[in-house]
């Protein structure tokens, strides 16, 4: 009877189980399809606002262009206006004087011609008079004498005739001319009026124009308010959702990832925007399209050391808090992944002020006794070296020989995830040196640093040619017991191609190692995402290494770094591609070490220290399942639910999520 009521309350566990998965994803679907609905309808809302913007500005540019030509009218009208009554002034006077002195010589033409016609009558009586008075001429000499003077005065108004006759023929020719400015001046009043009406219909139109421009503008402002309004509750739901996302990350156990864009190259141009935070489109210039991917965190180009850091900072805290840590860069050869792990002494990078800020933590934690120990190592051409003991062998100076570069090679346990035996590490025989100051880091980091492989190639001068990874190891007490946990900073050599790096002969042998160990890299985590059976850790030294973070023990978190230009679009897809499949693999809940249960199969080297015999379980430590999908580990412990081995995976909320186009 108690057998049946066993079996009866695990069958309804993972009845709750799978109710619970499936709720879930009813719910993220829900979400994701509410995320895109609400991008959708902002983006017609910005498309319209950018309309009803640009429809603006051209109905404001015109409206300053009919403003100004309606001034010019406005003044032309007025000054036409002015000449025009001074025009009519000038005329009715000019026409008044006219008119006077015409009358003036008129009436003196008159008295003359009068005078001259009283002269020229005098003069005749005169000289009939003394024809008459002449007693020695005849009376027919008389008359005759008479007779010739009678015909010059009738010669001398003929010609008086003739002489008004022309005046009379100049007076009309000016009345002709008069009338002819007259009618001119009409033709300029007239078009003076046509001006100004059309200036009247100017205004009016920019009257109308003006109406229109202010129910234009009313339209972009309620545009503009409903767009506001959508982007504001755009962004508070994105921002629960986010939230709401993080927290079911740490349940499911994602792996964390962070995108880091570098400046571009000078007289590059960016194929990489910035629309919302988290969220990055890269444009493919081939074909002209936009893919878009969402992570935990975008860095722009404009990101300084401590903006980064800041993102990495709950991680270290989680360290001194008791739980295990990976942090590794990724990305092509010459995106930035060494500025962001180690940088340079002025602005140094997460390894630097990740261990400062554990000696912080310290110091405001008297309380707990604290130590730190750090460890240096590089996988180089398939080989692991112990960098602070070759550095140590010849003495911080000059290249190391053979014999002491095999002496600091180290082996890789071939044991799986969560297979240790206690007091055993996954790297043997690495160098601890303990750590108490900043000082005593920068001396440590910066040993590793010199001993580690650099070339220069045609993509970057200062081409890391290893994969480097600094481990830290915190100890301290908890309730009276040794706890040790291990923070793990991994630098990754960067893929590249053979044909643009333009690398030959040792540098080609390098690159092929280092893109094999990263194409292995990728099938552990593609494998990791879609939840196989079996992980295929053993393809390369850098996967067996890193397998213990991998698997459920540890925080772990991505930082993609990304180069900008156009030509490396191909590089970046690929380093997109990557992360995304990162953000999805599920890892499990990470336990915190106890002091029980120590950190010996957390990385690099397990914490041999402590005293602890059991091992941990780990998410990918068993290949086999439990009925309904529980995965099982070989030890014994049952790991989270997760959907069965022929099911596709689900998608990690909205980030990573896969690109559209």
């Amino acid at each position: 009877m108690l057998r049946v009521t066993r079996a009866s309350i695990n069958q309804a566990k993972q009845q709750w189980y799978v109710t619970a998965a499936e709720d879930d994803a009813a719910r993220e679907s829900d979400d994701e399809a509410r995320h895109q609905a609400m991008g959708e309808a902002l983006a017609e809302a910005n498309e319209r606002l950018l309309e009803k913007e640009v429809a603006r500005s051209r109905l404001e540019a015109e409206c300053r262009s009919l403003q100004q030509r309606v001034a010019e009218a406005e003044a032309a009208v007025a000054e036409c206006e002015r000449l025009k009554e001074e025009n009519l002034e000038a005329w009715k006077a000019k026409y008044d004087l006219e008119s006077t002195l015409s009358t003036m010589n008129a009436q003196l033409e008159g008295v003359q011609r009068e005078r001259d016609g009283l002269a020229q009558d005098l003069e005749a009586m005169r000289r009939q008079m003394a024809i008459w008075q002449d007693r020695s001429a005849g009376d027919s000499d008389k008359s005759e004498r008479e007779g010739k003077l009678l015909q010059e005065q009738l010669d001398a108004r003929g010609a008086e005739l003739a002489a008004l006759r022309g005046h009379t023929t100049e007076v009309e020719a000016d009345r002709d001319r008069a009338v002819q400015e007259r009618q001119r001046a009409q033709q300029e009043r007239a078009k003076a009026v046509e001006e100004r009406d059309k200036a009247v219909a100017v205004i009016a139109q920019v009257a109308s124009l003006q109406a229109a421009l202010m129910e234009a503008q009313a339209t972009v402002a309620a545009a503009s308010a409903a767009a506001a309004e959508w982007k504001d509750n755009f962004l508070k739901e994105r921002a629960v959702r986010r939230q709401l996302h993080e927290q079911l990350q740490v349940v499911r156990g994602n792996i964390r990832v962070m995108a880091r864009v570098r400046p571009p190259q000078p007289c590059a141009r960016s194929v990489i925007n910035f629309p919302l935070e988290g969220l990055l489109t890269l444009q493919d210039p081939t074909s002209c399209r936009h893919r878009e991917f969402e992570f935990d965190a975008v860095f722009g180009p404009d990101a300084d050391q401590g903006r980064v850091f800041a993102e990495v900072l709950p991680l270290v805290r989680s360290c001194a808090d008791g739980y295990n840590v990976c942090i590794f860069a990724y990305g092509q050869t010459g995106s930035g992944k060494t500025f962001t792990m180690q940088g340079p002494t002025e602005d140094p990078g997460i390894n630097t002020r990740a261990l400062q800020e554990l000696f912080r933590i310290a110091a405001e934690e008297p309380d707990r006794t604290w130590s730190f120990s750090v460890a240096v190592l590089e996988i180089y051409n398939e080989a692991v070296h112990d960098l602070l003991a070759l550095s140590s062998a010849t003495g911080g100076s000059g290249a190391p020989g053979q014999d002491a570069v095999a002496r600091c090679t180290r082996d890789v346990s071939a044991l799986g995830a969560g297979e240790l035996p206690p007091n055993m590490d996954r790297v043997q025989a690495l160098l601890w040196r303990p750590v108490s100051t900043p000082d005593e880091v920068q001396d440590a980091l910066r040993e590793g640093s010199r001993a580690r492989r650099t070339a220069s190639t045609a993509l970057n001068a200062v081409s890391s040619r290893s994969h480097a990874l600094v481990s830290v190891k915190v100890r301290n007490m908890q309730e009276g017991r040794p706890v040790t946990t291990l923070m793990h900073l991994v630098d990754l050599a960067g893929s590249e191609r053979i044909e643009r790096s333009e690398v030959t002969g040792e540098q080609l042998k390098e690159a092929q190692a280092i893109n094999k160990s990263l194409s292995a890299l990728g099938d552990v985590i593609s494998a990791l995402q879609r939840r196989t059976p079996h992980i295929p850790f053993r393809n390369s030294k850098l996967t067996q290494v890193l397998q213990d973070s991998l698997c459920g023990s540890s925080k772990v978190m991505l930082v993609c770094n990304l180069s900008p230009e156009a030509i490396s679009t191909q590089e970046t897809l690929s380093s997109l591609n990557f992360a995304s499949r990162a953000a999805q693999v599920e890892l499990g809940p990470v336990k915190r070490v106890t002091a029980d249960k120590q950190a010996s199969s957390g990385g690099v080297a397990g914490a041999s220290e402590g005293g602890g015999d059991a091992r941990p379980s780990s998410a990918c430590s068993s290949p086999t399942r439990g009925p309904s999908g529980l995965r099982t580990s070989r030890l014994g412990d049952r790991a989270s639910p997760v959907p069965s081995v022929g099911g596709s995976p689900r998608p990690s909320g909205s980030f990573a999520k896969p690109a559209r186009h």
